[in-house]
């Protein structure tokens, strides 16, 4: 369907994330927004004037008119069902992440997807950080030897008034789950996308009071190899975004994490590295995600599949967990 070489998307979605890195992203040659919907038609389409979007579709239907691809950026619990609107006709999905924190419709999805013969991906845009790109060679070229273990820790204090466009997060209705949904699941796909896939162990979550989502948690990872990642994540500590993966010839450390700073550790010596991400990965994960259409090229974006994996961990952590007060 593209016509002179633009990569024409619809837009689902006109909340905050849309506003700060989507219009952007995909607005980048080849990319191209061509329409906009969402919920509530006079705000879809007091969006589209704003920022110059050519049309404000009035239905889902309506949306995948004359496009190319979808972007999935509705609240969590919408997810599957925009994306199958999309792929029943015929067009190609990016979804927000997390894929479903109903934890259903995934194999219904996935069954669509191969008859239809589209691509679909997941946003864990994380993966095109260029210091998450170094760690994946340092891991692939067997610097670190031996994984042995693995401490993730992850605080951002999040405390939004009931106007805030980020308060439906803390509404599990809609999000389907709390700080390890929302931030943590983005740094679980790293881990399961570095070092492979992972069963979960112990299990701790958080609750500010009872019905809400968990503002706090730890969970233990269990890998293959035999070694586990020790996760903690916290909307009420602060700031801390830290990765320490040990292995038997060195130790690496990204702190913070989303800042780009590499250090190796040895026996011998120390080496540091500086790798800042761009200002807005969405760009990476469009550009990549239009590529492996237009040129049905293998890139590093998250697979269904892969999405399903880090959407199992949450689903058992939140199946057998005790919830705990402050």
């Amino acid at each position: 369907m593209q016509r002179n070489h633009d990569f024409r998307w619809g837009l689902a979605g006109y909340g905050d994330l849309p506003q700060r890195r989507l219009i952007d992203a995909l607005n980048q040659p080849p990319n191209q927004i061509a329409a906009v919907w969402g919920r509530n038609p006079a705000r879809a389409a007091s969006f589209a004037e704003q920022f110059g979007i050519p049309r404000a579709a009035h239905s889902l239907h309506e949306l995948t008119d004359n496009v190319d691809a979808v972007y999935v950026a509705v609240p969590p619990v919408a997810h599957l069902p925009v994306a199958m609107t999309a792929v029943q006709a015929g067009r190609h999905v990016l979804i927000e992440k997390p894929l479903s924190p109903t934890f259903s419709g995934y194999e219904k999805l996935l069954a669509l997807i191969a008859r239809t013969n589209v691509r679909a991906a997941v946003g864990y845009y994380r993966r095109f950080a260029p210091v998450v790109r170094r760690l994946r060679q340092l891991l692939n070229a067997g610097e670190l030897g031996l994984i042995r273990s693995v401490e993730l820790r992850y605080a951002s204090p999040f405390h939004p008034q009931q106007d805030n466009p980020k308060a439906w997060r803390l509404d599990s209705a809609i999000s389907g789950g709390g700080v390890m949904a929302d931030a943590g699941s983005h740094r679980l796909d790293l881990l399961c996308w570095l070092l492979g896939p992972a069963e979960v162990g112990d299990v701790r979550l958080v609750r500010s009071a009872p019905g809400m989502v968990e503002r706090g948690g730890e969970i233990t990872l269990l890998f293959a190899a035999g070694f586990s990642a020790h996760c903690h994540f916290s909307w009420d500590a602060t700031k801390l975004d830290r990765l320490v993966i040990r292995g038997d010839k060195a130790t690496v450390t990204l702190d913070p994490l989303d800042r780009g700073r590499l250090v190796i550790e040895t026996s011998q010596d120390s080496r540091s590295f500086d790798d800042p991400p761009p200002q807005n990965l969405h760009i990476d994960l469009v550009q990549a995600f239009s590529r492996s259409v237009l040129l049905r090229s293998v890139e590093e974006i998250c697979t269904l599949p892969e999405a399903r994996a880090v959407d199992t961990i949450l689903e058992r952590a939140y199946g057998f967990v005790n919830f705990s007060l402050p």
